[in-house]
């Protein structure tokens, strides 16, 4: 939502907190592998939860659209670990789909091990989250 030309009002997707983004001409270089078509505008740090994120363009010359999305930077370095493997092991499934012989299985079981470890993964980064900003996730029975 842009309430002034350059600022930005914009809702955190760690904790749901508004922050307000000034935006300037500057790009920065994306170094993520999964986002590479996209653009990175803004690297900043959320005000309630101090996350680092991302705001990253994504222009579609068909309907010559632009998206704008916030991403929590430690969430896509998570994705970015495996995205070649996932890629590899994508192609050689897609090569065999005909056939559907051993390496397409293969493949179907190595993708589905490495997406149970990165939702692992993200899962932890969810916990440490709440475990910085809240304290203590344990509550006292009474």
């Amino acid at each position: 939502m842009q309430i002034i030309p350059g600022i930005k009002l914009e809702k955190c997707p760690c904790c749901g907190s508004a922050n307000i983004i000034r935006i300037n001409g500057i790009t920065y270089n994306n170094n993520h592998k999964s986002l590479e078509g996209y653009i990175l505008k803004k690297i900043f740090n959320c005000r309630k939860c101090k996350e680092q994120l991302g705001i990253f363009l994504k222009e579609d010359n068909t309907e010559n659209k632009k998206t704008t999305k916030i991403f929590w930077l430690e969430d896509v370095e998570c994705n970015d670990q495996y995205h070649e493997i996932i890629k590899k092991l994508e192609d050689v499934k897609f090569k065999n789909t005909k056939s559907k012989n051993k390496k397409y299985h293969d493949a179907l079981n190595e993708i589905n091990v490495i997406q149970k470890k990165i939702k692992e993964e993200k899962v932890k980064l969810r916990i440490k989250l709440k475990i910085k900003n809240k304290g203590m996730l344990i509550r006292h029975v009474y």
